[in-house]
């Protein structure tokens, strides 16, 4: 059972990375670049998750259920909140992440010190 929810916690997190290329950095106080504009600009708006991957391995179906009701919004104000459903001693529940996110380059977007792939 421990194991169960360790891989569900871990899809839980494989959600999240799969929204976005992430690479720690710093967050530079300089002028956003082209690239950076172009990507918060896609980037903006309501997001659903479609597949995760974790390690490069797709989730499977019988994982991955729960999960696909899950969503993210990302702002102008380079914030964030994901919602999701987790299961945890056979119950369903419903759990929002906030926080910010910073846009590093084209297609590359870091949140939640995590990453992931942006798939337009």
């Amino acid at each position: 059972m421990k194991d169960l929810l360790k891989i569900r916690s871990w899809m839980i997190y494989a959600f999240i990375f799969s929204l976005a290329l992430f690479v720690s950095c710093e967050k530079d106080e300089s002028k956003e670049t082209p690239e950076q504009i172009a990507t918060k600009e896609k980037l903006i708006g309501d997001w659903k998750l479609i597949s995760s991957k974790v390690d490069g391995i797709f989730i499977g179906i019988e994982d991955f259920s729960y999960l696909k009701e899950s969503f993210a919004n990302f702002s102008p104000d380079n914030t964030y909140n994901v919602t999701y459903k987790k299961i945890s001693n056979g119950s369903t529940s419903t759990s929002t992440l906030s926080g910010t996110y910073t846009v590093i380059g084209l297609n590359s977007v870091a949140f939640f010190n995590s990453i992931s792939e942006i798939n337009w």
